[in-house]
């Protein structure tokens, strides 16, 4: 009778180590219906080799150790150190120049600090040559002209004021209206003599003088033509009866109906409060064609006025005993001269030619 061994499981439902049979006799554990001899299998073989050459986790040293794939783990943690990616890496990843050409990239480039003075470059290249301007030179003495919205240089650019659909720029980079017929104008000249330059009224023909107690707030319209280009350098009027103010001349150019058009010059006013001759110096080039001399006060002073160049007004459409027109003034609270005018709208006629109160000397005809 075969004699079987009882073995009591532990705490854990295991077998104790110390009940578990050595050696190679043919005593078995018996479990149920479970038998074990107490050896390895042939096949066990696998698994006490797998056993020798276990690991300890978190000690390994590489990977395929000996092997042609050989890496340490050192070598396997600075691949990972050196893991990155950025904005521009689908970029590298494709692109295609060759080591030549990055070369020659390198040798052609410069240094920031030794190819210009930051902030002090006045050309774009030694090539070019094209010189960068400042805004703030844009309109200014010696800098550069600014274009309108229609990409035109604007007419004070070119030759000042006084620029009309009449008028050509001359090469002395003034306004002028186109003298009639063929050949040059003939300079007018003006009266002088060594030392002496006399006064003038450009085109007209004196024929006589008287004085006048002017209006307050009224500005006088005197009508000059000029067949070459002058440069005047004084505006003169003479105070024949004081009156505590002041008048204030100027000049706008005029158009065919003598109507003012722009002003070419505030020359300022004179004082009314003592009498005498009253004189304004200046220095203005006119070119040739139409003016009209202004002058506005703010009293009712008595001044000289000289007769003369009735052609340049006309004469009143009903004729009659007094058709020539001799004054052409409008409405107008003394105050400085507007650059845009408005027309004048009074006339005064009778037997006597044109009115000029103001008078100007030309310093060179």
């Amino acid at each position: 009778m075969a004699v079987e061994t009882v073995v009591v499981l532990d705490g854990s439902s295991k077998i104790p180590i110390a009940e578990v049979p050595t050696g190679t006799g043919a005593t078995q554990v018996s479990l149920g219906n479970h038998a074990h001899s107490g050896v390895y299998e042939p096949a066990d073989a696998n698994i006490q080799d797998a056993v020798t050459k276990r690991h300890t986790q978190g000690t390994d040293q590489g990977l395929d150790t000996g092997g042609a794939s050989a890496v340490t783990a050192a070598q396997c943690k600075q691949a990972v150190t050196d893991d990155h990616t950025h904005t521009n890496k689908s970029t590298l990843d494709t692109y295609t120049q060759t080591e030549v050409n990055l070369a020659d990239a390198v040798s052609k480039k410069h240094s920031n600090t030794s190819d210009h003075v930051p902030n002090a470059d006045t050309d774009l290249d030694a090539t070019f040559e094209a010189t960068l301007e400042k805004v703030a030179n844009k309109g200014a003495v010696s800098g550069y002209a600014p274009v309108d919205a229609a990409q035109k240089v604007p007419t004070a650019n070119l030759g000042g004021a006084g620029a009309d659909n009449t008028k050509y720029l001359r090469g002395d980079q003034s306004w002028q209206v186109p003298s009639g017929g063929g050949g040059s104008a003939v300079a007018e000249g003006r009266p002088a003599k060594t030392g002496t330059v006399y006064l003038s009224i450009p085109g007209a023909e004196p024929s006589g003088t008287t004085v006048l107690a002017i209006a307050v707030n009224t500005l006088y319209h005197e009508p000059i033509y000029v067949a070459t280009q002058i440069t005047l350098d004084q505006l003169v009027i003479e105070v024949t009866t004081l009156a505590a103010g002041a008048i204030r001349l100027g000049i706008y150019t005029a158009d065919t109906d003598w109507q003012p058009v722009a002003l070419v010059l505030d020359a300022g006013t004179v004082d009314t409060s003592t009498t005498g001759v009253k004189t304004i110096s200046i220095n203005q080039v006119l070119a040739a064609g139409r003016y009209l001399l202004v002058l506005v006060g703010n009293a009712t002073p008595s001044i000289r006025f000289i007769r003369g160049g009735s052609r340049f007004t006309g004469l009143n459409n009903a004729l009659g005993t007094g058709p020539c027109i001799f004054r052409l003034t409008r409405s107008f609270t003394y105050s400085t001269l507007p650059a845009t005018p408005s027309d004048w709208t009074d006339i005064v006629t009778g037997a006597a030619p044109f009115s000029h109160f103001v008078f100007v000397r030309i310093s060179t005809p």
